[in-house]
């Protein structure tokens, strides 16, 4: 298996082929490993790492670099069921699976009952402006000022005007002026009629305080004696324009009908800064959502998982016209892990992502630590970094 020191192989057998000098002195190289001593215990090297129960299927083999490095590389594998790693790693992962899953069905019922909301304050809010674009298409065409008589003791007779009434119709227009007029001295009578057709129709009505000039009486007047289908007609266009003329009933009239517009927009205003809030936590929550399942979607797809077997190594630096090993000053030990889907990742000395000196362990046959070692690759935030290093150097 290749590993990170083997950057350019030079097998023996093609050696051997050109030259049977080279044969010899790979295995006088190899020999001098063997028979040297350990980095701390000063133990034969060659019989301890070979009989360690760390590893076992123990490979030598003397190399050179494309820069021209000599070395001999021992190799062994493992022994540790690396398939603990993997079903580790799943078993976590479909913990998480399941987790972000149920925080996605939470998270659903959440919006389910927050878009009831928005639901719920959009109907109202497109029934207001529905009403409110029909009352501004009625205009002062479709108002109207509501009197009542009141008979003094002197024998004159007062005029009131205290309602109006917007948005109505031209049947409602002469069915609303016919009641009042058959009842223009009832007071009572009159708020309790008006009182429920804005209760049980679109038509508007709003209090006001305003006198009349007898002028405006007059012409106002002139619509009891026309018939009843006719009143509205006479009031668009002959009533109101000369109503125009005078200071207090169509000034009263604009004024109130701001006023009603004035109501409109503030609900309109209110409706629109109530919908804001779950509207924007409906668009939170989704994010959140779509968030965790990307989530479970890369936790399904995770290649670094699968993991297949690993390598161990010591590596010597050797040189040959010397015939020494070369002084290392640091761990000469690594490792390599290699997924089902062909990445590799050479894990060398002391700035591996999880440290493993074979040389070291082999010392005390220290079997403990190798089962650190492979408990550590069983947290999936180490072999995912690993391979995900791995991965973005093959690219």
């Amino acid at each position: 298996m290749s590993v990170f020191p083997r950057l350019s192989v030079i097998s023996c057998s093609l050696v051997c082929a050109l030259t049977l000098a080279g044969c010899s002195q790979d295995s006088e190289m190899i020999d001098m490993v063997k028979s040297s001593k350990s980095q701390f215990d000063g133990l034969d090297v060659g019989a301890m790492l070979e009989n360690t129960k760390v590893c076992s299927k123990p490979t030598w083999s003397y190399q050179e670099t494309k820069r021209g490095e000599h070395y001999v590389l021992f190799e062994c594998t493992p022994n540790a069921d690396l398939s603990v790693v993997r079903k580790t790693a799943e078993r976590i992962l479909e913990a998480n699976r399941n987790t972000l899953l149920n925080n996605i069905k939470r998270d659903e019922a959440k919006v389910e009952q927050y878009q009831k909301r928005i639901d719920a304050i959009s109907g109202k809010l497109q029934a207001i402006k529905t009403d409110y674009e029909a009352f501004k298409k009625s205009g002062l065409t479709h108002s109207m000022p509501v009197f009542y008589y009141t008979a003094l003791e002197n024998g004159y007779t007062q005029v009131q005007f205290q309602l109006a009434l917007f948005n109505l119709s031209p049947d409602q227009w002469n069915e609303v002026f016919d009641y009042i007029k058959a009842n223009q001295y009832d007071k009572q009578k009159i708020f309790n009629y008006i009182k429920k057709l804005s209760e049980t129709t679109s038509i508007y009505a709003m209090s006001v305080a305003s006198s009349w000039d007898r002028e405006e009486i007059e012409a106002y007047e002139t619509l009891f004696n026309l018939p009843k289908d006719q009143r509205f007609d006479a009031w668009k266009n002959n009533v109101l324009p000369q109503l125009g003329q005078y200071r207090h009933v169509k000034p009263t009239l604009n004024s109130t009908y701001r006023e009603l517009a004035w109501k409109f927009q503030a609900q309109l205003s209110r409706y629109e800064s109530e919908i804001q809030s779950p509207s924007r936590e409906v668009q939170r929550l989704n994010q959140v959502i779509d968030r965790n399942r990307s989530q479970i979607n890369d936790l399904e797809n995770a290649r670094w998982t699968r993991l297949k077997e690993a390598t161990m190594y010591v590596r010597f630096n050797v040189d040959p016209e010397k015939e020494v090993i070369l002084k290392s000053y640091g761990s000469r030990s690594g490792y390599v892990l290699k997924w089902e889907d062909g990445t590799e990742s050479n894990q060398y000395g002391y700035d591996s992502r999880l440290s493993f000196n074979l040389e070291s362990v082999a010392e005390k046959d220290d079997v403990r630590r190798l089962e650190n070692w492979v408990i550590g690759l069983c947290d999936p935030s180490t072999l995912e970094g690993i391979y995900q290093q791995a991965a973005g150097a093959k690219k």
